[in-house]
């Protein structure tokens, strides 16, 4: 029942962004609000579970990334390009959230600032196998963040963050041979 409860918070902030009530969601998931109030307190816990079960996802895309038999800077291209694929992310529904609810968003920026650990251990390989140069990790991190941070607020911001991303990786410079200087 939690999971189903949670799966109509999606459901509706993918709609409506967080302007929802909990009577939205009993009334969605056809249940009552009481049996909402056995799993979550309040609107703001249920809304902390919606983000916790999108990072989930995230983190689920990131393990089936690195079983797939490709180079590992490939893999790590892949990973830094990731989105939830149980929501889409706009970034009005993301200055909703803000406006209303500071806290979930600060639950957001924190999953975002401090879960690199699987991105570090991919970009050290990579650095170790020599396929990307070694630049210190947290400038690494800091141009990917500012991606992120910039590219949302696109109207296509996947692809935004993909091309950017692209840019990155392969740099800006044509080193196509007579045009290097």
């Amino acid at each position: 029942m939690k999971e189903k409860i949670i799966q109509t918070a999606v459901d509706l902030v993918q709609e409506y962004g967080v302007k929802f009530t909990l009577s939205d969601i009993a009334s969605n998931a056809g249940i009552s609000k009481k049996t909402i109030y056995k799993y979550f307190d309040s609107k703001e816990a249920l809304l902390r579970a919606v983000v916790d079960y999108v990072f989930e996802d995230i983190r689920r895309q990131h393990q089936k990334i690195l079983k797939q038999d490709l180079p590992n800077v490939e893999k790590l291209r892949r990973i830094v390009c990731v989105y939830p694929e149980v929501i889409r992310f706009d970034s009005i529904k993301l200055d909703k959230l803000i406006e209303l609810h500071p806290e979930i968003y600060a639950r957001i920026n924190a999953q975002f600032r401090d879960n690199w650990d699987l991105t570090f251990a991919l970009y050290e390989e990579c650095v170790k196998e020599g396929s990307i140069r070694n630049i210190d990790k947290q400038y690494f991190r800091i141009i990917l963040l500012g991606i992120f941070d910039q590219a949302i607020h696109t109207e296509n911001h996947e692809e935004t963050t993909n091309a950017c991303i692209d840019a990155v990786f392969d740099g800006f410079v044509n080193r196509q041979k007579g045009n290097a200087q």
